[in-house]
């Protein structure tokens, strides 16, 4: 029976319509959503970091059940995510959740945490809005100046500009008609980094949650 289907490939050859390959001998969509987390109750639900890619061009959505062997195994997980991807696809009768309109939703930018990112997580859960890229911080390298005091931003050496901006660029495109909202995790910068990245994303043009939640 097949209870997972992870696409890992932009290859088109080996991406067929998914409700097609549902539709296969032997498919099965299991249990209801109740009935399949009832023993999955005590799991956490995270988001990832972006680290996949960067040659995947089309919208891709990875699920994994893990990180360790004890959880690869475990069939009330992976029953779980399958219904999840039934009901979210549209793949059976019902319509598929979360269509994209883009009248002004808000889309999630985090910036900083680490592979596993709860605390943009939180904000996720909580203002309910869309995730777009989520950068680690060990993603964002940046090169303290030797004084930092009347510094810019144009001082603070690194790749994180970059990565800021096309992760940006790349929300923007996946989210037309959305507003990108950044969210800084303040446990992973030093002082002067959140000032560098604060000021960066005001010469973006881009708001942090924090003054949106004030207004």
């Amino acid at each position: 029976m097949v209870v997972l289907v992870v696409a890992t490939t932009s290859d088109a050859a080996s991406a067929t319509p998914a409700a097609a390959f549902l539709a296969m001998p032997g498919w099965n969509p299991g249990p209801t959503i109740p009935d399949g987390v009832e023993s999955f109750a005590n799991g956490e639900i995270t988001l990832e970091g972006t680290h996949h890619g960067p040659v995947t061009n089309t919208p891709t959505l990875f699920v994994e059940i893990g990180s360790t062997e004890e959880y690869w195994g475990r069939q009330d997980a992976a029953d779980t995510v399958a219904m999840l991807l039934w009901k979210g696809l549209g793949l059976g009768e019902e319509e598929s959740v979360g269509n994209w309109h883009g009248n002004g939703e808000k889309v999630l930018l985090g910036i900083g945490g680490g592979h596993y990112a709860p605390r943009h997580m939180d904000i996720v859960t909580k203002d309910g809005v869309w995730v777009g890229h989520l950068l680690s911080g060990y993603s964002l390298p940046m090169e303290e100046p030797k004084q930092m005091n009347g510094k810019n931003v144009a001082d603070v050496g690194g790749m994180w500009k970059h990565s800021i901006r096309v992760s940006y660029e790349a929300t923007k495109a996946a989210f037309p008609g959305g507003e990108i909202i950044a969210h800084i995790d303040q446990k992973s910068f030093k002082g002067w980094q959140k000032n560098a990245i604060t000021n960066y994303l005001q010469e973006l043009n881009i708001r942090l949650f924090d003054d949106v939640n004030e207004n």
